[in-house]
């Protein structure tokens, strides 16, 4: 953020970040639905800006959607309106990020890398994204250390959530040899308090159609604080079977997922104490017929 004035001199590095969203949910941006990440980072910011900007006047919103990035276009001229009107001049020059890039040295005398979060998953979509990436880690360990760190927090409380579609951040960081990442990220794991998490989850059947998915709900609550060391230990004496899963991730499970609906899982699991207890409205009445739907049948 840029000091409040028409002639700013001081940048301001820190504040409520994405990151810290992401961990406070213990969740991580996804690749699918709706890019909630562009909603609260950029939309929600920009947008009260432009309104006060435009104060109700026609105007031209201008996108620097790359050649080749038509279909955003397309998307994004959905939400056109008598006000305002998406421009798009770099998909009309036919420019592309190398055109973009090539540019920028020819003015500045400088290569701009690519802006993005060091954790963001359409940046690991490709081989050529995940390549830019760890050549980054390289020159930034404390980047790949957080995108570990995101990652580790969200996958405690589910399996599933990583940063990478059919792989992890982990991963990618343990076959290209970056130790210093590594170290980072242990050095960053070491420096939290940790905290025992019991964590339910559940997906409903569907309201209009009764072999249907309905929506799937999560409680997450911190049962006890300390150390990782003694939380640890703490697990230990927490009810239910010990999973060593493939993650490397102990969880001590109640309820293992089921595909029968409504779909139920219960586990207690150890990670830094970062996420806040937080179950959806309605969750406890779900849970409770859901687990008498399951005596019952």
């Amino acid at each position: 953020m840029l000091d409040d004035s028409t002639t700013p001199q001081r940048l301001y590095v820190d504040g409520y970040k994405l990151s810290d969203e992401m961990l406070s949910a213990g969740t991580l941006p996804q690749l699918g639905g709706a890019r909630m990440c562009s909603v609260h980072a950029k939309g929600n910011c920009l947008d009260p800006i432009i309104a006060s900007v435009t104060a109700g006047r026609r105007y031209r919103h201008v996108l620097g959607f790359e050649a080749g990035e038509r279909a955003r276009a397309t998307k994004d001229a959905v939400f056109n309106t008598e006000r305002r009107t998406g421009w798009y001049p770099l998909l009309e020059w036919g420019w592309d990020r190398t055109r973009c890039t090539d540019f920028i040295a020819e003015v500045t005398g400088r290569r701009w890398s690519k802006s993005a979060c060091g954790f963001c998953p359409f940046a690991m979509a490709t081989a050529s994204g995940r390549h830019a990436l760890v050549e980054r880690y390289r020159r930034e360990p404390h980047a790949g250390a957080q995108a570990l760190f995101l990652e580790f927090v969200a996958r405690s409380l589910n399996e599933r959530q990583t940063l990478i579609a059919g792989g992890s951040a982990a991963e990618l960081v343990d076959a290209a040899g970056l130790t210093e990442v590594q170290a980072h990220y242990e050095a960053l794991l070491a420096d939290k308090p940790h905290a025992v998490y019991e964590v339910r989850r559940l997906t409903r059947r569907s309201s209009k159609r009764t072999d249907g998915r309905g929506i799937t709900a999560r409680s997450v609550r911190a049962v006890a604080h300390g150390t990782r060391e003694q939380m640890t230990r703490q697990l230990a004496a927490q009810p239910g079977d010990r999973h060593d899963g493939p993650d490397g991730i102990t969880r001590h499970v109640l309820r293992a997922r089921g595909t029968e609906l409504p779909s139920l899982e219960h586990f207690y699991v150890v990670c830094p104490a970062v996420v806040e207890d937080k179950a959806r409205p309605g969750f406890d009445e779900w849970w409770q017929e859901a687990t008498s739907d399951a005596v019952l049948f």
